[in-house]
C-alpha cells in the first residue's frame, strides 16, 4: 500500500494455476470402485474410524458438517472416508490412534514434472481436544520404504478443498512412486475428559498430470 505494508494470502502457501491443458497420468474418482487403494499399515492403531471406501454417511453439531454427506465428484456418490458407520457423531471417527490410506504404485519415471492434485476434507475441531490432532500427506520414491512429507496441519476445514503439489520438488520421480494419507486421533498428557476429539478426513478426486 502507500506506505510501503505488503500483505500476502495465502499466509504460507504458493498460489498455483495451471496454463493449458495437462496429460492425465492417473485419475482416481472412486466411483467404480477403490481402484487399487488400500488401507492399513503395520503401525495403525486406531480403535475406529479407519478408512473406507463408500458415500460418506455425514454427522454433523451445531457449527455444521463434521463428516461430509456426499463426496466432491461432481455427479458422484463415493470416495474414502475414516469411518462410516455413523449413528451419530463421532460414532465412527478416528479413535486412539491413526489409521493410513495407501495409493497403488506408480511408475512416473518417464516424467520430468508431476503434479499431483486432491480433495480432502479433514475436521479436528469438536469433541474434548480440539484441533490437536495432525492430517499427513507423504510420498515415497522406492515403493514404501522411505517417506517425505508432503503435507501436516492441524487445521480443521469442514468443506472440501483442493491441495496440489509438484512431486518432483519433493522426490525424484521413479518408477515405485507412492502416496499415503494419515488421520490420527492421539493422546496427550493432560487431555481433557477422555482425551479424544472428533477427527473425520475424506479424499477424493485424487488426479496426477
Amino acid at each position: 500500500d502507500e506506505y510501503g505494508s505488503v500483505a500476502r494470502y495465502p499466509v504460507n502457501d504458493n498460489i498455483m494455476f495451471v496454463l493449458g491443458e495437462l496429460e492425465i497420468v492417473r485419475e482416481y474418482n472412486f466411483e467404480s470402485g477403490p481402484q487399487d487403494w488400500v488401507v492399513g499399515n503395520p503401525i495403525d492403531n486406531a480403535s475406529a474410524g479407519i478408512w473406507e471406501w463408500g458415500n460418506p454417511n455425514g454427522t454433523s453439531d451445531q457449527f455444521g458438517e463434521v463428516q461430509p454427506e456426499d463426496d466432491h465428484t461432481e455427479n458422484g456418490t463415493q470416495c474414502f472416508m475414516t469411518g462410516n458407520n455413523n449413528d451419530s457423531l463421532g460414532s465412527d471417527d478416528v479413535d486412539g490412534g491413526q489409521t493410513t490410506l495407501f495409493s497403488p504404485i506408480l511408475d512416473l519415471s518417464n516424467s520430468d514434472d508431476v503434479l499431483l492434485s486432491y480433495w480432502k476434507w479433514y475436521s479436528n475441531d469438536a469433541g474434548d481436544n480440539p484441533g490437536n490432532d495432525y492430517w499427513h500427506v507423504d510420498v515415497s520414491n522406492d515403493g514404501g520404504n522411505n517417506w517425505i512429507e508432503i503435507e501436516n496441519t492441524t487445521s480443521s476445514v469442514r468443506a472440501w478443498k483442493q491441495n496440489r503439489f509438484l512431486l518432483s520438488d519433493y522426490v525424484p520421480l521413479s518408477n515405485n512412486i507412492q502416496l499415503r494419507f494419515i488421520a490420527e486421533d492421539l493422546f496427550y498428557d493432560g487431555d481433557n475428559s477422555n482425551g479424544g476429539s472428533i477427527v473425520e478426513a475424506a479424499v477424493d478426486d485424487v488426479l496426477i498430470n
